[in-house]
């Protein structure tokens, strides 16, 4: 009996130092997204129709080193681009482009398009999570440090967040709106015909109409600690009376990804 218990001793503890009884959550990733120059996602992206879909790929460019509030900080330089070119953007937005979805500009740098300023986004990953760092281009530059998705987090936690955009007019950087950014779930999944994600964060934001503020979006974005987000799922409701169902109006799906070391 005292060799069993020995032996049933010795496995719990193998067992514990190989993390098999541990759940998902016990140990996380060290980044929320991994930044790393030649890290890109490509997503299977569409608004209103299933049907009509497009592919937009998301690539770290470049590494920068910039002082910000007197502290020197390592940031990543990121592009987003059509791997099939559709008709010219007039504008641009930091914020992976949902808001787009209710322009008529398409908010990305197009791929061998030499006529379109080569701007780029800086992020990086904090102890708090990922941070935004605003932009840099040939022809202007704006730092301004802010928590876009808290890492780790609980689900009912909230930041503000400003966003920020790029205008190809004036070749400059402005911010925009402050919108509300709560985090909705930690250990959730999102499924769909290419993959299925779990143990994923989701954070919420919203949009309202800007004309008569009949509609409000709601943007569900799902993270999958170590690997970056995987889904964003962007649901309209009315503002106001009755409001029906919530409807799946546009989704961002991951379909495929490269993560350097």
């Amino acid at each position: 009996m005292k060799i069993q218990s020995l032996i049933f001793l010795c496995m719990v503890t193998l067992f514990i130092g190989c993390d098999l009884f541990n759940n998902e959550q016990a140990k996380l990733p060290g980044e929320l997204v991994p930044l790393a120059v030649g890290n890109y996602w490509d997503y299977h992206r569409w608004y209103l129709s299933p049907n009509i879909a497009d592919t937009i790929r998301e690539e770290i460019k470049s590494e920068h080193t910039f002082v910000v509030d007197g502290v020197e900080q390592k940031m990543y330089g990121y592009q987003q681009f059509y791997l099939q070119q559709p008709k010219r953007a007039t504008s641009g937005s930091s914020l992976l482009a949902f808001l787009e979805n209710k322009q008529s500009s398409a908010p990305f740098r197009y791929k061998n398009d030499v006529s379109t300023p080569d701007y780029q986004w800086l992020r990086a990953n904090g102890e708090d999570g990922l941070l935004s760092f605003g932009g840099i281009s040939p022809s202007d530059t704006l730092l301004l440090r802010s928590m876009q998705y808290r890492y780790p987090t609980k689900a009912g936690e909230q930041q503000e967040f400003p966003t920020l955009s790029y205008s190809f007019s004036k070749l400059q950087f402005s911010v925009q709106d402050t919108i509300t950014i709560e985090t909705i779930g930690t250990n959730e999944t999102f499924e769909s015909e290419w993959a299925t994600y779990k143990g994923c964060y989701v954070y919420r934001f919203q949009e309202v109409g800007k004309e008569d503020a009949v509609y409000i979006w709601d943007h569900y974005v799902y993270i999958k600690p170590g690997i970056g987000i995987v889904a964003v799922d962007t649901r309209q409701h009315y503002s106001g009376g009755e409001d029906p169902e919530d409807l799946t109006i546009g989704q961002w799906i991951l379909i495929d990804h490269q993560l350097n070391d």
